[in-house]
């Protein structure tokens, strides 16, 4: 496997960590919803903010990796 392979496939790890984080949490937000614990617009933005973030997080992480690569 090429150096650049191996960034992509960090890369997509990543990425499918962070999708992973956003399928669960939109998970309990709905049952949350099911159970009436909380509002749908509550649940909207609070599911909106931490796409947000785990895309934010996921850029850096990338950013990193690219870096590390290119150090190397």
């Amino acid at each position: 496997m090429t150096e650049k392979e191996r960034r992509l496939k960090k890369q997509l790890d990543r990425t499918w960590v962070s999708l992973s984080r956003i399928v669960n949490t939109a998970m309990n937000l709905d049952n949350s919803l099911d159970e009436g614990a909380i509002d749908t617009d509550f649940a909207f933005t609070a599911l909106l903010e931490f796409v947000k973030q785990e895309y934010l997080k996921n850029t850096v992480d990338c950013l990193k990796i690219e870096e590390e690569t290119d150090n190397d």
